[in-house]
């Protein structure tokens, strides 16, 4: 909340909150002067890559561990290749892109790891935006979006092993750990996670 001083309103409104639609009871029965506010969560929109978004894209630089998803110079080729989306917020933000099928997918060495017939997402947010509680609302647009293309019922996620933060998003999107499979080239561990609809 913000305090009733007109500096402080103003400082949060100028940040994009507005007076709040619902209020907290316990809060305004302890600070019964403050204004309670709100910040909209944005809305998504899926759009085709360019090649604007996907140089950006290929600039993304992660903090260690997450590091591993820094793309490689030849990786922007494939976000221009006709199976990437990129995914926009407020006044054109790019917030993340996604994929379904083959593009989705790790080389395993396990040669039956991606058996069953669920679809394959792909996804990665700017890392501005990881861990601000973006991933069901981009969960639910990446999925309508495969209902919409392929007819899917299910979904699947290849997310790496170390990356827990992810995994507790995507199980909190009603994903559910099904196997874990060793990337060819790097030897890193990566968990496969399936649901139904989102």
């Amino acid at each position: 909340s913000a305090h009733s001083a007109m500096e402080s309103q103003a400082f949060y409104r100028a940040a994009g909150c507005r007076e709040a639609t619902e209020i907290n009871p316990a809060h305004a029965e302890a600070e019964p002067f403050d204004i309670q506010m709100e910040y909209p969560i944005p809305a998504f929109a899926a759009v085709p890559m360019t090649e604007r978004y996907a140089a950006e894209i290929a600039g993304w630089r992660y903090p260690a561990p997450y590091d591993v998803y820094h793309l490689r110079p030849e990786d922007q080729a494939e976000l221009l290749g006709g199976s990437y989306s990129a995914l926009l917020g407020p006044q054109g933000i790019l917030l993340g892109f996604f994929c379904f099928g083959a593009p989705a997918r790790i080389a395993a060495e396990e040669a039956e790891a991606y058996a069953s017939g669920a679809l394959d997402i792909g996804l990665g947010l700017a890392p501005l935006f990881c861990g601000r509680k973006f991933g069901p609302d981009f969960l639910r647009l990446v999925s309508e979006n495969g209902r919409a293309q392929f007819g899917a019922g299910s979904f699947r996620l290849t997310v790496a092993a170390f990356n827990r933060r992810a995994q507790r998003a995507y199980e909190k999107a009603g994903f559910r750990f099904c196997r874990e499979i060793t990337q060819k080239d790097t030897g890193r561990v990566f968990r496969i996670l399936e649901t139904g609809r989102i």
